[in-house]
């Protein structure tokens, strides 16, 4: 769950474990491997770093808050995102879900997203009859996917907010979220942080572990239209 901001956001991945070896060069006679040979693809799985509901909504006549990429430690593309008011671009199962999930809740932003290593997912972002912030993300069959809610600051686990100030020394939290992934047993956090005039998100485990630490980075994108 994003805060409304006007521009394409690039959240760039920090490595947070060990740094790996250098690659060792390969004589001058060698064969490239076919990996090496084979054009690079993408996450939308074709020439466009864009998968085609992504671009297709963020083209459209909808109104666009936020388009965010998340990459790995490699530069892949593992998020692809699209923040927007166009319900129709929701397919209905999915909207049903967010309503059965949370009853009496209030729409009041969507998004179409893909990952690399599950396609696209789609997303309906919800004020509560208690006045909570949640979204439900789930397949266009309207397979509950994963939920998410956000919580003050003070409210996390002792655990989280112990890594979150280890990670990120004297920064100040934006927004926090807590993320329950169908069939999973434990729950994950999220945290957005301002430090430095820079921002960061984190992923945490229940425990305190870091999952994954990303820089945000303001940019603009021009996409073809007709």
């Amino acid at each position: 769950m994003r805060r409304c901001v006007p521009v394409f956001l690039c959240s760039l991945a920090l490595a947070c474990g060990q740094d790996e070896p250098a690659p060792t060069a390969a004589p001058a006679d060698a064969t490239p491997s076919p990996a090496v040979q084979a054009p690079a693809t993408t996450a939308a799985g074709d020439d466009s770093p864009l998968s085609a509901q992504v671009r297709e909504v963020a083209s459209s006549g909808a109104k666009i808050e936020l388009m965010e990429l998340r990459l790995d430690e490699a530069g892949a593309i593992v998020k692809q995102a699209v923040y927007h008011d166009d319900k129709d671009a929701i397919p209905e199962p999915v909207r049903a879900l967010a309503e059965q999930t949370y009853p009496g809740s209030k729409p009041y932003r969507y998004e179409t997203e893909h990952y690399a290593d599950r396609g696209v997912v789609y997303e309906v972002e919800v004020e509560t009859a208690e006045g909570q912030k949640c979204e439900v993300a789930a397949s266009a069959e309207g397979e509950l996917i994963y939920r998410e809610c956000q919580i003050p600051a003070a409210e996390l686990p002792e655990a989280v907010a112990s890594r979150v100030s280890a990670t990120i020394a004297d920064g100040k939290i934006l927004e926090a979220e807590y993320k329950q992934v169908e069939g999973e047993a434990d729950e994950s956090y999220s945290v957005e942080i301002e430090a430095d005039a820079r921002e960061y998100y984190l992923r945490i485990a229940a425990d305190g572990t870091l999952l994954s630490k990303h820089l945000r980075v303001p940019a603009l994108v021009e996409l073809p239209i007709p």
